[in-house]
């Protein structure tokens, strides 16, 4: 099974490495193909700053516990989607948050399910027809049947 995995996913883990959604990007990476879009690491790092300060953490552990998680994913340059992919990932996300468009196309070209933390993103996406975008309660659902 392959999961795409939103950076708001990544950044939780950071936060909180011994939460539930870090023991399931840390741990099951042997059953799960975690999928993180290159974008995402982007993004992530961007925002280290503000992380470190929100949540006491130094520059030095947040670079740590990325390069721990970064070592269970596959991480994928948006270079190889393909433009058609894309712009159908862009009609889908158009009316919720374009960013996410990367994630969306990732999602349909891999034929994978798309992972985010983010609540308003998963029912706005679920609304416009997108099914495979899930929550962490559903993906521990999904791994009780593997």
């Amino acid at each position: 099974m392959t999961v795409i995995v939103d950076a708001n996913i990544v950044i939780s883990t950071i936060i909180k490495p011994e939460s539930e959604i870090a023991e399931i990007l840390l741990i099951l990476n042997n059953i799960i193909e975690f999928v993180l879009p290159e974008y995402a690491l982007e993004e992530i790092t961007e925002h280290e700053n503000e992380i470190c300060t929100e949540y006491d953490i130094s520059p030095a552990v947040f670079q740590v516990r990325l390069d721990k998680i970064s070592k269970g994913l596959l991480i994928f340059s948006s270079n190889l989607l393909d433009n058609d992919i894309l712009y159908r990932a862009e009609q889908i996300v158009r009316q919720v948050d374009i960013d996410d468009t990367i994630y969306v196309a990732f999602s349909i070209t891999l034929d994978a399910l798309y992972w985010t933390g983010d609540r308003k993103l998963y029912r706005a996406l679920r609304r416009t027809g997108f099914n495979d975008v899930i929550n962490t309660a559903e993906l521990k659902q999904i791994i009780k049947g593997l």
